[in-house]
Protein backbone atom coordinates (compact mmCIF):
# COMPACT_ATOMS: atom_id res chain seq x y z
CA UNK A 1 0.00 0.00 0.00
CA UNK A 2 2.78 2.15 1.01
CA UNK A 3 4.68 1.46 -2.12
CA UNK A 4 1.38 2.30 -3.99
CA UNK A 5 1.22 5.29 -2.92
CA UNK A 6 4.62 6.27 -3.74
CA UNK A 7 3.35 5.44 -7.37
CA UNK A 8 0.11 7.56 -7.22
CA UNK A 9 3.16 10.49 -5.88
CA UNK A 10 5.41 9.90 -8.88
CA UNK A 11 2.17 9.77 -11.14
CA UNK A 12 0.96 13.38 -9.66
CA UNK A 13 -2.08 11.52 -8.31
CA UNK A 14 -1.66 13.05 -5.07
CA UNK A 15 -5.17 12.73 -3.92
CA UNK A 16 -4.64 8.84 -3.62
CA UNK A 17 -1.34 9.09 -2.54
CA UNK A 18 -2.49 10.74 0.82
CA UNK A 19 -5.76 8.50 1.33
CA UNK A 20 -3.18 5.50 0.35
CA UNK A 21 -0.42 7.09 2.52
CA UNK A 22 -3.23 7.20 5.13
CA UNK A 23 -4.33 3.92 5.58
CA UNK A 24 -0.85 2.56 5.41
CA UNK A 25 0.04 4.94 8.36
CA UNK A 26 -2.92 3.54 10.68
CA UNK A 27 -2.16 -0.12 10.15
CA UNK A 28 1.30 0.37 10.67
CA UNK A 29 0.52 2.56 14.14
CA UNK A 30 -1.40 0.13 14.93
CA UNK A 31 0.80 -3.30 14.31
CA UNK A 32 4.24 -1.88 14.56
CA UNK A 33 3.99 1.00 16.66
CA UNK A 34 4.43 4.81 16.32
CA UNK A 35 7.82 5.03 16.80
CA UNK A 36 8.87 1.60 13.99
CA UNK A 37 11.49 2.88 11.29
CA UNK A 38 8.12 1.89 8.78
CA UNK A 39 5.75 4.29 10.61
CA UNK A 40 7.93 7.04 10.26
CA UNK A 41 8.86 6.92 6.65
CA UNK A 42 5.13 6.82 5.84
CA UNK A 43 4.52 9.88 8.20
CA UNK A 44 7.27 11.48 6.14
CA UNK A 45 5.78 10.68 3.08
CA UNK A 46 2.60 11.83 4.23
CA UNK A 47 4.23 15.38 4.68
CA UNK A 48 5.34 15.12 1.10
CA UNK A 49 2.32 14.82 0.18
CA UNK A 50 0.96 17.53 1.98
CA UNK A 51 3.90 19.80 0.34
CA UNK A 52 2.40 18.59 -2.97
CA UNK A 53 -0.84 19.33 -2.94
CA UNK A 54 0.11 22.81 -1.52
CA UNK A 55 -0.71 22.07 2.96
CA UNK A 56 2.55 23.53 3.71
CA UNK A 57 2.12 24.62 7.58
CA UNK A 58 0.34 20.50 7.75
CA UNK A 59 3.63 19.29 5.95
CA UNK A 60 5.91 21.25 8.56
CA UNK A 61 4.01 20.72 11.26
CA UNK A 62 4.03 16.38 10.82
CA UNK A 63 7.78 16.61 9.65
CA UNK A 64 8.67 18.03 12.51
CA UNK A 65 7.30 15.23 14.80
CA UNK A 66 9.06 12.53 12.08
CA UNK A 67 12.66 14.70 13.37
CA UNK A 68 12.28 14.66 16.75
CA UNK A 69 11.32 10.87 16.97
CA UNK A 70 13.63 9.75 14.19
CA UNK A 71 16.69 11.89 16.14
CA UNK A 72 15.58 10.31 19.76
CA UNK A 73 14.95 6.76 17.84
CA UNK A 74 17.55 6.75 14.86
CA UNK A 75 20.08 9.57 15.73
CA UNK A 76 20.95 13.03 14.36
CA UNK A 77 23.05 11.02 12.02
CA UNK A 78 20.81 8.63 10.14
CA UNK A 79 20.14 8.69 6.46
CA UNK A 80 15.95 8.58 7.45
CA UNK A 81 17.01 11.50 9.80
CA UNK A 82 19.21 13.73 7.36
CA UNK A 83 16.66 13.21 4.62
CA UNK A 84 13.81 14.59 7.03
CA UNK A 85 15.78 17.31 7.22
CA UNK A 86 15.89 17.89 3.75
CA UNK A 87 12.36 17.38 3.74
CA UNK A 88 11.69 20.03 6.45
CA UNK A 89 14.16 22.60 4.90
CA UNK A 90 12.04 22.23 1.35
CA UNK A 91 8.64 23.11 3.89
CA UNK A 92 10.55 26.28 5.09
CA UNK A 93 11.49 27.15 1.78
CA UNK A 94 7.86 26.80 0.41
CA UNK A 95 6.28 28.85 3.32
CA UNK A 96 8.95 31.69 2.53
CA UNK A 97 11.71 30.95 5.89
CA UNK A 98 14.21 31.05 3.25
CA UNK A 99 17.22 31.98 6.25
CA UNK A 100 15.98 28.83 8.18
CA UNK A 101 16.03 26.67 5.16
CA UNK A 102 19.49 27.94 4.04
CA UNK A 103 20.52 27.11 7.91
CA UNK A 104 19.28 23.47 7.49
CA UNK A 105 20.45 23.03 4.35
CA UNK A 106 23.77 24.17 5.54
CA UNK A 107 23.65 21.57 8.62
CA UNK A 108 22.81 18.96 6.66
CA UNK A 109 25.32 19.39 3.99
CA UNK A 110 27.81 19.17 6.47
CA UNK A 111 26.53 15.89 7.80
CA UNK A 112 26.45 14.66 4.63
CA UNK A 113 29.87 15.15 3.53
CA UNK A 114 31.31 13.89 6.72
CA UNK A 115 29.14 10.82 6.75
CA UNK A 116 28.56 9.95 3.19
CA UNK A 117 31.29 11.66 1.36
CA UNK A 118 31.29 15.06 -0.93
CA UNK A 119 30.60 13.12 -4.15
CA UNK A 120 27.41 10.23 -3.19
CA UNK A 121 24.22 11.57 -4.84
CA UNK A 122 22.71 12.58 -1.64
CA UNK A 123 25.42 14.83 -0.75
CA UNK A 124 25.41 16.29 -4.55
CA UNK A 125 21.42 17.03 -3.68
CA UNK A 126 21.72 18.72 -0.67
CA UNK A 127 24.37 20.78 -2.58
CA UNK A 128 21.84 21.96 -5.23
CA UNK A 129 19.33 22.66 -2.63
CA UNK A 130 21.85 24.89 -1.01
CA UNK A 131 22.23 26.97 -3.89
CA UNK A 132 18.33 26.88 -4.39
CA UNK A 133 18.41 28.60 -0.69
CA UNK A 134 21.29 31.20 -2.16
CA UNK A 135 19.29 31.98 -5.06
CA UNK A 136 16.15 31.98 -3.08
CA UNK A 137 18.11 35.11 -0.79
CA UNK A 138 19.73 36.66 -3.74
CA UNK A 139 23.22 35.50 -3.15
CA UNK A 140 23.25 34.92 -7.19
CA UNK A 141 27.08 34.63 -7.22
CA UNK A 142 27.28 31.87 -3.93
CA UNK A 143 24.53 30.06 -5.90
CA UNK A 144 26.42 30.17 -9.46
CA UNK A 145 29.66 28.82 -7.51
CA UNK A 146 27.99 25.82 -5.90
CA UNK A 147 25.69 25.18 -8.60
CA UNK A 148 28.81 24.98 -10.96
CA UNK A 149 30.67 23.00 -8.32
CA UNK A 150 27.41 20.16 -8.03
CA UNK A 151 27.66 20.01 -11.90
CA UNK A 152 31.33 19.73 -12.15
CA UNK A 153 31.16 16.17 -9.81
CA UNK A 154 27.77 15.05 -11.28
CA UNK A 155 28.85 14.93 -14.61
CA UNK A 156 31.89 12.94 -13.45
CA UNK A 157 29.76 10.80 -10.81
CA UNK A 158 26.38 10.37 -12.34
CA UNK A 159 27.65 11.53 -15.99
CA UNK A 160 26.62 14.37 -18.95
CA UNK A 161 22.44 12.39 -19.36
CA UNK A 162 21.73 11.65 -15.63
CA UNK A 163 18.73 13.32 -14.75
CA UNK A 164 20.02 15.18 -11.70
CA UNK A 165 23.20 16.53 -13.91
CA UNK A 166 19.91 17.52 -16.27
CA UNK A 167 18.23 19.55 -13.37
CA UNK A 168 21.42 21.05 -11.96
CA UNK A 169 22.02 22.44 -15.56
CA UNK A 170 18.63 23.86 -15.59
CA UNK A 171 19.46 25.37 -12.02
CA UNK A 172 22.96 26.99 -13.66
CA UNK A 173 20.87 28.88 -16.17
CA UNK A 174 18.60 30.47 -13.59
CA UNK A 175 21.82 31.38 -11.85
CA UNK A 176 23.17 33.12 -15.40
CA UNK A 177 19.35 34.62 -15.90
CA UNK A 178 19.43 36.45 -11.95
CA UNK A 179 23.05 37.35 -13.09
CA UNK A 180 21.94 39.23 -16.64
CA UNK A 181 23.75 36.35 -18.22
CA UNK A 182 20.50 35.56 -20.52
CA UNK A 183 22.51 34.19 -23.37
CA UNK A 184 24.38 32.11 -21.79
CA UNK A 185 21.15 31.19 -19.65
CA UNK A 186 18.92 29.90 -23.24
CA UNK A 187 22.16 28.68 -24.70
CA UNK A 188 21.92 26.16 -21.88
CA UNK A 189 18.68 25.75 -21.27
CA UNK A 190 18.45 25.17 -25.37
CA UNK A 191 21.04 22.07 -24.41
CA UNK A 192 18.95 20.69 -21.21
CA UNK A 193 15.71 20.51 -23.04
CA UNK A 194 17.15 19.00 -26.09
CA UNK A 195 19.09 16.02 -23.97
CA UNK A 196 15.61 15.62 -21.60
CA UNK A 197 13.65 15.41 -24.60
CA UNK A 198 16.38 12.40 -25.96
CA UNK A 199 17.03 10.63 -22.38
CA UNK A 200 13.20 11.16 -20.89
CA UNK A 201 10.30 12.29 -22.89
CA UNK A 202 8.38 14.81 -24.03
CA UNK A 203 5.12 14.56 -21.26
CA UNK A 204 8.31 14.45 -17.99
CA UNK A 205 8.07 17.11 -15.41
CA UNK A 206 11.00 17.88 -16.29
CA UNK A 207 11.08 18.41 -19.72
CA UNK A 208 7.75 20.80 -19.06
CA UNK A 209 9.84 22.32 -16.72
CA UNK A 210 12.89 23.48 -19.06
CA UNK A 211 10.40 24.47 -21.38
CA UNK A 212 8.89 26.72 -19.65
CA UNK A 213 12.29 27.84 -18.18
CA UNK A 214 13.45 28.72 -22.51
CA UNK A 215 9.91 30.08 -23.00
CA UNK A 216 11.19 32.63 -20.40
CA UNK A 217 14.56 33.40 -22.22
CA UNK A 218 12.73 33.42 -25.50
CA UNK A 219 10.48 35.82 -23.80
CA UNK A 220 13.53 38.00 -22.20
CA UNK A 221 15.38 37.86 -25.79
CA UNK A 222 12.83 38.95 -27.58
CA UNK A 223 12.64 35.95 -29.80
CA UNK A 224 9.24 33.88 -30.87
CA UNK A 225 7.39 36.74 -30.51
CA UNK A 226 4.45 35.74 -32.47
CA UNK A 227 1.24 36.60 -30.37
CA UNK A 228 -1.35 35.40 -32.89
CA UNK A 229 -0.91 31.85 -31.86
CA UNK A 230 -1.02 32.66 -28.03
CA UNK A 231 -4.86 31.19 -27.91
CA UNK A 232 -4.24 28.11 -29.01
CA UNK A 233 -1.95 27.16 -26.20
CA UNK A 234 -4.20 26.11 -23.38
CA UNK A 235 -5.85 23.31 -25.80
CA UNK A 236 -2.22 22.36 -26.87
CA UNK A 237 -0.83 22.07 -23.43
CA UNK A 238 -4.02 20.85 -21.94
CA UNK A 239 -4.25 17.91 -24.47
CA UNK A 240 -0.22 17.10 -24.54
CA UNK A 241 -0.74 16.72 -20.76
CA UNK A 242 2.28 19.08 -20.15
CA UNK A 243 0.89 21.28 -17.41
CA UNK A 244 -1.66 19.92 -15.68
CA UNK A 245 0.26 19.38 -12.62
CA UNK A 246 1.70 23.02 -12.46
CA UNK A 247 -1.13 25.01 -13.53
CA UNK A 248 -4.78 25.23 -11.44
CA UNK A 249 -6.87 25.42 -15.24
CA UNK A 250 -9.56 26.45 -12.88
CA UNK A 251 -7.96 29.36 -11.53
CA UNK A 252 -8.14 32.44 -13.68
CA UNK A 253 -5.58 33.91 -11.82
CA UNK A 254 -2.98 31.13 -11.89
CA UNK A 255 -3.56 30.72 -15.82
CA UNK A 256 -3.23 34.55 -16.25
CA UNK A 257 0.41 34.46 -14.34
CA UNK A 258 1.18 31.96 -16.92
CA UNK A 259 -0.58 32.30 -20.48
CA UNK A 260 1.91 35.18 -21.29
CA UNK A 261 4.85 31.86 -21.63
CA UNK A 262 2.81 29.64 -22.86
CA UNK A 263 2.52 30.78 -26.21
CA UNK A 264 6.60 30.68 -26.75
CA UNK A 265 6.16 26.81 -25.10
CA UNK A 266 3.95 26.24 -27.92
CA UNK A 267 6.19 27.56 -30.52
CA UNK A 268 8.81 26.31 -29.06
CA UNK A 269 7.41 22.65 -29.16
CA UNK A 270 6.59 23.28 -32.92
CA UNK A 271 10.17 24.16 -33.66
CA UNK A 272 11.92 21.17 -31.60
CA UNK A 273 9.67 18.90 -33.17
CA UNK A 274 9.90 19.64 -37.21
Amino acid sequence: MANLALYCNALGDHTNAIKLTTEALDLQKRILGSEHPDTLSSMRNLAISYENIGKHRDAEQLILEVLDLQKRILGNEHPDTLLSMRNLAFSYENLGNHRDAEKLRIEVLDLQKRILGNEHPDTLSSMNNLANSYENLGKHRDAEKLTIEVLDLQKRVLGNEHPDTLRSMNNLAFSYANLGKRRDAEKLRIEVFNLQKRFLRNEHPDTFQSMASLATSYRNNKIYGTEDIANRNMEFLISRKYANNIVDFNDQKSVSEVISSFHYMYVIYVAHES
